[in-house]
């Protein structure tokens, strides 16, 4: 095959396409195709230059695809458990500050006159090994002061010298990206009050059905920033679909810490008036919580927010793209190629 002018424009195509769908993956799609090609353009028989093609694009692009899928799912199945492994680990060092305080930190440390400074989660730090982030913010100044900012900026959860606690590994999120995944909802029924702290003791059942922490998507809330959100806001925002609300990154699911520690993995796609009733604290049979749904309730409402997906558009014209890269070439390949010599 010559590799005229043309001939380079369409491999530099489809190296761009091929990119484009299927990542880093794709200068690996174009040098198996490139090898494919140039068997079938050095076969003296058309037959056999189309059959080793074959073979070559089924043996180095076919079958490795099909050895993705269940690595696929094995990578999902280790997210999702980090999904839950997360928010137990908030709900231990929330027990144990309780332990060693007598109680579950308050919403937010205020100052003198009552502003709040920093988040609930800042006040778990030395329970998470982050003592030394504690111990180095001035908690009299407010979360972003000037050396509230340089601290924190130090404490990355997803990349900073820590273990990363407050962002879910489902969530999108960028590299710069300081916001947590997990809210407090505060208001009778749960485990957080507006005017102070509460007992682990005080809490019924021993907080087997008292909502903790709840999953948000796209919060926008700096971890150590003193914002979460009431029970009348998580429900009235479940209407709207609008500002920092209850909501989950996984497909059908969502979950929940409760003040006995336990995560639950609730249905995603649920009435409002269930939601109601569980943040009031008034379930206490997880085990039959699919029969308390009905599914053709008028408030029904679905708190999955799934990963954004690439425009569909680009997905479009760049398999156009590819396809008709990978056709010129191989049509290209099978004009040009070596012709059997004449017997003389």
């Amino acid at each position: 095959m010559q590799f005229h002018l043309s001939t380079l424009f369409l491999i530099f195509f489809n190296v761009a396409a091929s990119l484009a769908l299927f990542g880093a993956w794709g200068i690996y799609v174009t040098a198996v195709l490139s090898i494919a090609v140039l068997c079938l353009n050095r076969a003296r028989i058309l037959r056999d230059g189309i059959w080793n093609a074959v073979l070559i694009i089924f043996m180095g692009i076919i079958c490795p695809g099909l050895l993705m899928a269940p690595i696929s799912s094995a990578r999902e199945a280790a997210r999702r458990a980090t999904c839950i492994h997360k928010p137990k680990q908030i709900g231990l060092a929330l027990h144990n500050y309780n332990d060693a305080n007598k109680h579950f930190p308050s919403a937010n440390i205020c100052d003198k006159n009552g502003k709040p400074l920093f988040s609930w989660r800042v006040q778990i730090l030395p329970m998470l090994e982050c003592g030394d982030i504690y111990n180095s913010l001035k908690i009299d100044e407010p979360w972003n002061s000037p050396h509230n900012t340089q601290v924190l900026s130090q404490f990355k959860p997803n990349y900073g010298p820590s273990y990363p606690y407050y962002e879910c590994p489902s969530a999108d999120h960028k590299n710069n990206d300081f916001t947590t995944n997990y809210i407090a909802v505060i208001g009778p029924g749960t485990a957080w009050r507006e005017n102070g702290p509460v007992k682990f003791s005080d809490l019924p059942d021993k907080g087997s059905h008292t909502v903790m922490v709840v999953e948000v998507v796209n919060s926008g809330v700096h971890w150590a920033e003193p914002r979460d959100i009431t029970v009348d806001e998580a429900l009235e925002r479940m209407k709207t679909g609008k500002g920092l609300r209850i909501s989950s990154p996984h497909p059908g699911g969502i979950n929940l810490l409760f003040a006995d520690g336990a995560v639950r993995t609730l249905p995603s796609k649920m009435p409002i008036s269930v939601w109601q009733k569980i943040l009031a604290g008034e379930i206490k049979d997880w085990d039959n919580i699919q029969e308390m749904i009905d599914p053709s309730a008028p408030d029904m409402v679905d708190v999955s927010i799934l990963r954004s997906d690439p425009d569909k558009w680009k997905i479009i014209l760049g398999a156009i793209i590819w396809l008709f890269s990978v056709v010129l070439l191989f049509r290209r390949a099978i004009k040009s190629r070596r012709k059997p010599e004449l017997a003389t």
